[in-house]
């Protein structure tokens, strides 16, 4: 669209707009579109958006001999132009970038909608909701970081639901992968991309600065067909540099059927860098015939490293909804004004919203995710209520503690449970103090009377464990008492300190069993108790560090962490005869989109002393998304009073194979086969002497398992779930010489509650 004689003019959006900004008042408009005449239109009055209605002359284009050359593929060429200049064209591979980022959500239904919800007036056009945020993302050293400044959602007065910038998309397609809807694809735009994907020219256009644009539609290769994607780039001849990118596609069968497009417009800020400032999301449910729609507009783009980034890559979010000064700030900063629709979805659906007390229902809910049931001041802990092993058979039990919504820097809890197959009761309290929310610094002291698991080491904070704790067959039961401090530091170090006082009864009647070639050592069949000091950080330098309850850290492909922990202890009665431990372990996770995900694990230790209790190696087997946790311990001890030393090595790898080979049972069931392997290799050297001089062999433990099953087992049953069925063979020097014996069943069921 040309604005005055000059030739000024200006091209539309990813949405189809037009936003002409003159220096002097337009007095006519001139469009220009392939194929059809240039059409003149006189600007006499300021008209209201959507009434101007323009109708074009079809005008042929005559274009001369083309001669084909036999060589490489043009779009192939003008993609591997593009890849070639990432690291300059990239904002991730910049020092440090910032924005100011303005998202709206709408979701609407049409005809099959309408027997679900409430009689609306006209004006809503099916709309249902409406959510906008503003966002400050900031980026410097490999972090993303979003603080929320703004975020209203119609129905939700003093809450919100807010949108991140890539909540729904990656900021652009100049990386390795694109995430869309939470799925990882192969981008276009990429090293691999040129392997998988076919590319062919669909277009030419010649833009009004004369410069020629590419529109290459781009395809996977049947074979990676379930990581690619479908869509179309528009590429400057140029300078290779992206100007419109758009994918579509459909989601995961297992979970409810839908489709999505995605579309993305680039411009260029500083010296080149090519961000994607208009970002546009339609998602499509036809079963239930709603629509997802979300636009992201950036605003405010700074280049150049900020001084200090946010602790976390989520700021607290605001918890306040509609207020006026949040108001000016969406007003600011919204491309265009609210619609009609929108601004009446605000207003009835805030109504409805108040009249349901759709606030207070949202509250109460939110803690379900955590697997805590709100009542009142009280929460009740699901994970208390039911759980199965081998030495309680099937235990029961009731947790309730206080509303973390209502107390959060206070919390006071407890537990009850008996096991039916030992007839023995547990029970259990705490009290949680949040003493620096921005570090997450807090005091926790707590005491217990439960299962004790031979060989546990208090250098690990302990996560699910599940096959562990169904496997074990011979424990011992210990009232405890802990103390424990913790915190972070710039996000980055996780750091605790704990003290713990254990009154072991042994009921095992094993004292410290071993797990050696030449059999089991039996140890001491008294009781003890046992003190002990604990000193622990952990360090992820590439890792957003989100924690969940456990304070566990969630590793993304690629990164790793490294765990270093001092333990110190003794029996009261016998303080001099003290031990000392220290370990360390690091981790690291690697990811391929056509072939799957790489766990590995590398340990160490040194223990010198007195060492009362069952020695064991680190590791604990490995996870992914379609395996459970593998436990296998192999146990090294001296019963107490015996002085030794002891070292060992060990490394661990899991291999989540990719599934395959998918079998359409129905249109929303499609299971498919997977492949996991895991192996595991330890060696640990020590020298115990016995009261007669007698010296134990050190020990090796080597394994290794490959399993095969089913993914997407329960796929209609489980929508929006993982379910799998895997069947394992281990072999390894300590494994039964029966191969029945070495078989193991897994069946792994995990659902997100919504």
């Amino acid at each position: 669209m040309v604005y005055d004689p000059d030739g000024h003019g200006i091209a539309s959006d990813i949405d189809g707009r037009f936003e002409v900004m003159a220096a002097r008042p337009v007095e006519w408009l001139e469009l220009h579109c392939l194929g059809y005449r240039v059409r003149s239109i006189p600007v006499k009055q300021a008209v209201p958006p959507g009434e101007l209605v323009v109708r074009l002359t079809p005008a042929p284009v005559q274009i001369g001999d083309v001669v084909i050359q036999p060589s490489e593929s043009p779009a192939l060429r003008v993609v591997r132009g593009t890849v070639a200049r990432r690291g300059r064209y990239s904002p991730d591979m910049q020092p440090g970038y910032s924005f100011i980022a303005y998202s709206k959500l709408t979701l609407s239904g049409e005809e099959k909608m309408e027997d679900f919800r409430l009689d609306a007036p006209l004006a809503l056009a099916g709309q249902l909701l409406v959510s906008e945020t503003l966002v400050k993302h900031r980026y410097a050293g490999g972090r993303h970081c979003d603080s929320i400044m703004v975020a209203r959602t119609s129905g939700l007065k003093n809450r919100a639901l807010p949108l991140r910038p890539s909540s729904f998309q990656s900021l652009n397609f100049l990386a390795d992968e694109v995430h869309i809807l939470g799925a990882r694809y192969v981008s276009p735009l990429s090293e691999r991309g040129l392997r998988i994907y076919r590319y062919h020219v669909q277009d030419t256009v010649v833009s009004l600065q004369g410069d020629t644009i590419y529109t290459i539609a781009f395809s996977p290769r049947r074979p990676f067909s379930t990581i690619g994607l479908t869509g179309a780039l528009y590429i400057s001849v140029w300078d290779f540099a992206p100007r419109v990118a758009m994918a579509w596609g459909r989601g995961d069968e297992e979970s409810a059927s839908y489709g999505f497009e995605v579309r993305q417009q680039y411009n260029a800020y500083g010296d080149s860098v090519w961000f994607a400032d208009g970002l546009r999301c339609v998602v499509r449910v036809p079963d239930s015939a709603l629509r997802i729609d979300v636009e992201t507009h950036l605003r405010d783009v700074q280049l150049g490293r900020e001084a200090n980034l946010p602790v976390w890559d989520v700021a607290d979010m605001a918890e306040t909804g509609a207020n006026p000064m949040g108001d000016s700030l969406l007003r600011n900063y919204r491309a265009t004004p609210l619609t009609r629709a929108d601004t009446a979805t605000y207003r009835v659906v805030d109504s409805l919203g108040q009249e349901a007390g759709i606030d207070r229902v949202v509250s109460l809910l939110s803690p379900l995710q955590d697997g805590l049931l709100p009542l009142g001041p009280l929460q009740i802990d699901l994970a208390q209520l039911l759980d199965f092993n081998s030495a309680e058979g099937v235990r029961v039990g009731l947790g309730v503690g206080s509303n973390t919504r209502r107390f959060q820097r206070v919390q006071v809890g407890g537990y009850g449970a008996y096991g039916f197959r030992d007839k023995h009761w547990k029970y259990g309290g705490h009290v949680n103090l949040k003493l620096h929310g921005a570090s997450e610094c807090y005091l926790k002291f707590g005491y217990s009377h439960d299962l004790a698991r031979l060989g546990e080491s208090s250098l690990y904070k302990q996560g699910p464990e599940l096959l562990m704790e169904i496997y074990m067959n011979r424990v011992d039961y210990t009232s405890t008492a802990s103390v424990a401090f913790g915190g972070r530091i710039h996000g980055r170090l996780q750091y605790w300190l704990a003290g713990r006082w254990d009154n072991v009864y042994n009921a095992s009647g094993l004292g410290y069993p071993t797990l050696r070639p030449d059999g089991f050592l039996q140890g001491d069949r008294d009781d003890y108790q046992l003190v002990r000091g604990t000193a622990m950080v952990r360090w992820a330098p590439q890792s957003y560090l989100q924690l969940d309850g456990r304070g566990i850290s969630e590793l993304r492909p690629g990164d790793f962490s490294l765990e270093l922990g001092f333990e110190v202890g003794a029996m009261p009665r016998h303080l001099a005869e003290r031990y000392y431990r220290l370990q360390g372990q690091l981790s690291h996770t690697a990811s391929w989109l056509e072939r799957g995900k790489l766990h590995s694990r590398l340990g160490w230790g040194f223990t010198v002393g007195h060492y009362p209790l069952a020695r064991g190696f680190f590791s604990q087997g490995g996870g992914g998304s379609w395996i459970s946790i593998m436990a296998f311990h192999a146990f090294a001890t001296a019963p107490w009073g015996y002085y030794y030393h002891d070292a060992q090595a060990e490394g661990h790898w899991l291999y989540d194979g990719r599934p395959w080979l998918a079998l359409p049972v129905s249109k929303n069931w499609r299971p498919g086969l997977a492949v996991a392997a895991n192996a595991g290799w330890g060696q640990q050297w020590h020298n115990v002497m016995r009261a007669d001089g007698h010296r134990y062999p050190s020990m090796q433990k080597g394994f290794y398992e490959v399993g095969m099953g089913i993914v997407g087992l329960l796929g209609e049953i489980l929508s929006g779930g993982e379910s799998c069925l895997l069947c394992y063979y281990r072999v390894g020097p300590y494994m039964s010489g029966d191969w029945r014996q070495n078989i193991t069943l897994v069946f792994t069921l995990a659902k997100t509650l919504d």
